[in-house]
C-alpha cells in the first residue's frame, strides 16, 4: 500500500500469494481462455496489482523523522515490525492478530490500520477490512491509498459501482499513479461500461502494468476493436508473465482464426 509516511519498511506486494486465492473473472466473460486467464490459481488478485498488500512509499530510515512517527509507541512499532514478518511468510492470521495489538497500542496508526485491511483481505473478511480502511480516511482523509485499498475491497464483494467511486477519489488524490488508473478501468469494465474513458484509463495504466493491457484487450473487444485487442495481446506476450502466457496466447488465437488452408 502507498501511505505517504512510514516509519518503517512496508513489504512489496511483488511475489506474494494468497493460499486458496478468490477468483475475480470479469462479469460476461465467455471466452475460455480469457476465464482461465483471470482465474490463475498461483495469482491471488489477478486484477488489481495495486490494492491488496502493502506496496509503500516508506520514509527512509536516515530522512526526517514526523512528529507523527514520534508519536507512535515503541511496542506499537515493534508488533508493526512482527507483522511484516508475518506478512513475508504469507501468515496472515499472524499478521493481523500483530496488527490487531498495534491498532490496540495506538489506535492513530494509519499504516495499521492500512495494513490490518490487507491481511484482512488475504484472509477474506472483507467487512472487517472496509471497517479499519473507514479508520485509516477517518485519521486522514487525504490519503489515497486507503481509498485505493477500499476500491479493492468493493470489487471483491463485486460492489462494482462503489469500487469505481473509491478509484475515481484515488485518482483525485494522486492523479499521476499508474495504478489508481488501472484500478479505474478494472471497476469500469467490471461493470461491462466499455467507454473511451476505460480504455484511455487502461492505456495509461499499461505503460507502468503489463497486466492492464489484458484488461485493455478485453475492453477493445467488447467495443468491437478487435484488431486492437490483438495488438495489445501481442505486445503483451513480448514480456508475458509464464504463468499467464499459454492463456493469452490461446485468447490471440480465438480472436485472431486460423486462414482456411486452401484444397
Amino acid at each position: 500500500m502507498r501511505l505517504t509516511v512510514y516509519s518503517v519498511l512496508l513489504l512489496s506486494a511483488t511475489g506474494l500469494h494468497a493460499q486458496n486465492p478468490p477468483s475475480r473473472s470479469l462479469p460476461g466473460s465467455s471466452v475460455s481462455p480469457l476465464t482461465r486467464m483471470f482465474a490463475m490459481p498461483d495469482d491471488p488478485f489477478p486484477l488489481s496489482p495495486s490494492g491488496f498488500v502493502a506496496r509503500a512509499h516508506p520514509a527512509s530510515p536516515a530522512g526526517a523523522i514526523s512528529v507523527h512517527q514520534l508519536a507512535i509507541p515503541v511496542k506499537a512499532i515493534k508488533e508493526f515490525q512482527l507483522s511484516q514478518k508475518s506478512f513475508q511468510v504469507h501468515d496472515f492470521r499472524s499478521a493481523s492478530a500483530h496488527l490487531e495489538k498495534a491498532v490496540r497500542i495506538y489506535p492513530d496508526f494509519p499504516e495499521a490500520h492500512n495494513n490490518l485491511a490487507c491481511a484482512y483481505i488475504y484472509l477474506r473478511e472483507y467487512e472487517k477490512a472496509l471497517a479499519e480502511l473507514r479508520q485509516v480516511i477517518a485519521i486522514n482523509p487525504n490519503l489515497d491509498t486507503p481509498y485505493n485499498n477500499l476500491s479493492s475491497v468493493f470489487f471483491s464483494l463485486q460492489r462494482f459501482p462503489e469500487a469505481e467511486q473509491a478509484a475515481r477519489y484515488a485518482l483525485e488524490l494522486n492523479p499521476q499513479r499508474s495504478a489508481l488508473r488501472y484500478d479505474l478501468g478494472v471497476a469500469l469494465a467490471a461493470q461491462q461500461h466499455y467507454t473511451p474513458e476505460a480504455v484511455e484509463a487502461l492505456r495509461q495504466a499499461s505503460i507502468e502494468i503489463p497486466q492492464a493491457r489484458l484488461v485493455l484487450a478485453l475492453v477493445l473487444s467488447r467495443r468491437g476493436s478487435v484488431d486492437q485487442a490483438v495488438a495489445e495481446l501481442r505486445e503483451y506476450l513480448k514480456a508475458p508473465d509464464p504463468a499467464k502466457k499459454q492463456a493469452v496466447q490461446d485468447w490471440l488465437s480465438d480472436l485472431v482464426p486460423t486462414p482456411m488452408r486452401s484444397r
